[in-house]
């Protein structure tokens, strides 16, 4: 598989770098291949070249108030901005197109309602679509270990058919 048939990763605001460590669940279901290898075979883009900040911290996530589950209430994410930039993205020219976050499938005019259909393959012409959680600490999908297993076997099944295509 050539890189540009294979898939391109968008995300919100993550900075990438080839020396940077991917964070879960970015790196492929094959552990075999080298960090170096993925960042050279796998596209990947921000959908805004700009980061507009954390949001207001929420009253009920005060520590004060015991909250303990994550110390940030994530990105401010402008859609207007982010359903521009995804208008202009050419996706047709993948096979697949892993979406990382709610807010960046939104942009791309995926819908969802309250609890979402993450993990769920969505079709635009011949590209598939597929939201992931976003991989920060905010999202507290990842700390489940069903989800996990559910995310690598969505995973493995979309590589697989790309290999198909």
């Amino acid at each position: 598989m050539k890189c540009n048939e294979v898939h391109v990763e968008v995300t919100r605001f993550i900075p990438f770098s080839p020396n940077m460590e991917p964070q879960q669940p970015s790196a492929p279901c094959d552990r075999r291949q080298s960090v170096q290898q993925l960042w050279q075979r796998f596209d990947r883009a921000n959908l805004l070249a700009w980061y507009p900040g954390l949001k207001k911290r929420a009253k009920k996530h005060s520590v004060s108030r015991g909250y303990k589950l994550h110390s940030s209430d994530g990105d401010v994410f402008p859609m207007k901005q982010a359903r521009q930039a995804a208008a202009s993205m050419d996706l047709s020219k993948y096979r697949s197109v892993l979406l990382l976050g709610t807010s960046v499938a939104r942009a791309f005019g995926l819908k969802f309602g309250l609890k979402g259909k993450l993990l769920e393959v969505k079709k635009r012409d011949s590209t598939r679509l597929v939201t992931f959680p976003h991989p920060s600490g905010v999202s507290h999908f990842w700390n489940d270990k069903e989800n996990r297993r559910k995310a690598l076997k969505v995973l493995k099944a979309e590589m697989k058919s790309m290999e198909k295509f």
